[in-house]
């Protein structure tokens, strides 16, 4: 437990601490990596609670994107520092820095009665699927590799089907990403997917498509080869997608809720969003 003669400062982190925040989120079985911290510093920042010696006991970020939503993630207490209220007083100082903007999280069941207390509301969850099985291959003719000429049309996807347009992250995510992959029909591109490798799972996401069975071809296109665990974080309200990925051997894990702060709903989305890119990203 953390001393009463440990002084902490509450900092913004660069480079520099992308080490330490990897061992900080390996602290709680979270698999943030080198990579996801790029990307996360590219689009947004990361406040961390410092201890004299220089070591990051406490996280947490802001990503902005081209609206008026702020996604915020990241929020990590090493358990030798929880309890102190590290995580109320880093969250109060990224709320500081919303202006006119609203915000947007994904909690954890045990952070979800910190939020409230803060003023979040639940609008809506994820469901949360692993995967340890190969899932079926199959190939499909209309999906094909990602070229970098597929980018404006990917982007304008991304932009309709998640309610903001978020060029920066995505160019960054592209770029991290293990496999990409486009659906193309009448020479038309209509969704995308992505899967980024992290220390303990192949993310699956985002999945943007015009039907639940054109997000499952990608997600089988995209794993194949793959031999470790799958993760795939889906909207609650894909109901169908969700059935399909359960028949391809997905087991559905927890339901973690969606809070949104300094507003009532989510913005408006065209239903093609089948799994997001990760939890911090909304």
């Amino acid at each position: 437990m953390i001393s009463q003669a440990s002084v902490l400062q509450l900092i913004e982190c660069n480079e520099i601490h992308i080490k330490p925040l990897v061992q900080l989120s390996s602290s709680i079985d979270w698999d943030y990596n080198r990579e996801d911290l790029e990307t996360i510093m590219s689009t947004g920042r990361i406040f961390a609670h410092q201890t004299e010696q220089g070591e990051i006991v406490s996280s947490g970020a802001l990503v902005t994107y081209g609206g008026k939503m702020t996604c915020i993630g990241m929020v990590i207490v090493h358990p030798n520092y929880q309890g102190v209220g590290l995580g109320t007083e880093i969250m109060r100082h990224c709320l500081s820095l919303l202006g006119n903007q609203s915000a947007m999280l994904i909690a954890t069941e045990e952070g979800k009665p910190m939020y409230e207390k803060l003023g979040f509301l639940t609008v809506s969850a994820v469901r949360k699927y692993f995967c340890v099985a190969p899932v079926r291959n199959s190939k499909h003719d209309f999906i094909k590799p990602y070229d970098s000429l597929d980018l404006s049309s990917v982007l304008r996807l991304d932009a309709e089907a998640f309610g903001d347009e978020r060029q920066s992250f995505l160019r960054k995510r592209i770029e991290q990403a293990t496999k990409r992959r486009v659906l193309r029909k009448s020479e038309e591109i209509c969704g995308f997917g992505l899967a980024v490798e992290t220390s303990q799972n192949l993310i699956l996401g985002p999945i943007v498509a015009p039907t639940a069975e054109d997000a499952v071809a990608l997600v089988r296109d995209l794993v194949q080869g793959y031999r470790g665990k799958l993760r795939i974080d889906v909207p609650t309200e894909q109901k169908s997608f969700q059935q399909l990925l359960e028949q391809s051997g997905f087991v559905f894990v927890n339901e973690p809720p969606i809070m949104i702060y300094g507003v009532n709903s989510l913005d408006k989305r065209n239903g093609d969003l089948y799994s997001i890119a990760a939890q911090i990203f909304g």
